[in-house]
């Protein structure tokens, strides 16, 4: 197979101000709406506080991968382009509580099956570096892990979004009890009644 030169682009911290690339930015307005009722959601929670917090910090930043071929090798290079360029932003520092947070855009046509055999490959490799690694996409069939209905994590569009891993991702690591240890080691101890 032939190397391509595909790079990841990045734009730096967005807060909600207007970007170049209109469908660009379309597409994170719509994003940060989603995740944060302080963009007009009638939502009652944010369905992710932690970007929430990133944008309201100025530490949510942002990158384009539509480019990118749709295949396994090429959504790959995403992910390990992600993590070498989140890595620059800071260290990891478990008692940190709002990590910055990279969510870059995917190409539209990358399918269901792709971007859950991305992220069953690398969540084992960054898990017990700090790193933590979610998609939200078209078929994304995660429910609410905070009590709330539907499926928060299923967007018109594909994204991924790697952060430092904080205290409350117990909720998440919940779904694998392997990375208990790995919480622990970080924290010092297991959230009771989870």
């Amino acid at each position: 197979m032939e190397e391509t030169s595909e790079k990841v682009i990045y734009s730096g911290v967005w807060r909600g101000e207007p970007l170049p690339d209109k469908e660009f930015e379309r597409r994170f307005v719509w994003l940060a709406t989603h995740l944060d009722n302080s963009f007009g959601s009638q939502k009652k929670r944010a369905t992710c506080p932690w970007a929430v917090q990133a944008i309201s910090s100025g530490r949510f930043y942002v990158g384009d991968a539509r480019h990118f071929g749709i295949d396994i090798r090429s959504t790959s290079r995403i992910v390990e382009d992600m993590v070498i360029e989140y890595q620059r932003y800071g260290s990891f520092s478990p008692p940190e509580k709002h990590p910055s947070t990279l969510t870059v855009l995917l190409p539209d046509d990358l399918s269901g099956e792709v971007i859950i055999t991305v992220l069953e490959t690398y969540r084992p490799k960054l898990t017990p570096i700090g790193i933590m690694l979610g998609a939200l996409d078209p078929v994304n069939e995660l429910r609410s892990l905070t009590g709330g209905t539907g499926y928060p994590y299923q967007a018109p569009w594909n994204f991924f979004t790697v952060r430092w891993m904080v205290p409350g991702d117990h909720i998440f690591l919940n779904l694998n009890p392997a990375y208990k240890e790995v919480y622990v080691g970080f924290f010092g101890f297991w959230p009771e009644n989870t």
